[in-house]
């Protein structure tokens, strides 16, 4: 029926169907989006109320854990904070990567360094303890010359027994780091 009226009218009806289809869509579009804000708001109402209840339960949880603990608060925020402070108790030169960077450094290539371990002791000082294998007798009076020359350690001594072997020395000595307890006690 279209391809029977003149072009001026088929213009006319085209304009008018393409309005009467984006009115249609407009209002199922609206329609669509009233629809469905009512179906949220009851969903939206039910959560605000679960929300505002919860809110009143951690009030009367905090209130009544404040009257609770009372004193025992500032008591608590102490100790934590002297647990802190036991935890850190080295300066950055002290601490034990730099220690074990330091003793690397001074080992010669006939040094196999297999084990270290260290304490803070009572009185702030840092023991380490080194235990490895030497090549050589000579190598490893070397590498404790150069430990006891080090200004940085103390009390670097291996035993007699490390000496009883001429090769493939398996050794083991402690020794003190200095400047430990005036570093950290100014902290």
């Amino acid at each position: 029926m279209l391809h029977l009226l003149p072009e001026q009218q088929k213009k006319t009806v085209l304009s008018e169907y393409r309005k009467r289809l984006s009115i249609v869509t407009a209002i199922s579009l609206s329609c669509i989006g009233v629809v469905g804000i009512m179906l949220l708001i009851p969903s939206y109402i039910y959560s605000q109320e679960h929300f505002n209840e919860v809110k009143k339960v951690k009030t009367a949880l905090v209130d009544a854990l404040e009257k609770q603990t009372g004193d025992k608060t500032a008591e608590t925020v102490k100790n934590i904070t002297e647990n802190i402070a036991a935890l850190q108790p080295l300066g950055s030169t002290e601490l034990p990567s730099y220690v074990i960077d330091r003793v690397i450094s001074r080992a010669s290539s006939g040094i196999k360094i297999m084990q270290y371990a260290y304490k803070l002791e009572v009185n702030n000082t840092l023991s380490f303890l080194v235990v490895g294998r030497a090549d050589t007798r000579n190598d490893l009076t070397q590498f404790i010359k150069v430990l006891q020359g080090d200004p940085y350690f103390e009390g670097a001594k291996l035993p007699l027994s490390s000496f009883t072997r001429e090769r493939n020395i398996d050794f083991q000595f402690l020794m003190n780091v200095k400047g430990v307890a005036s570093s950290s006690t100014s902290q």
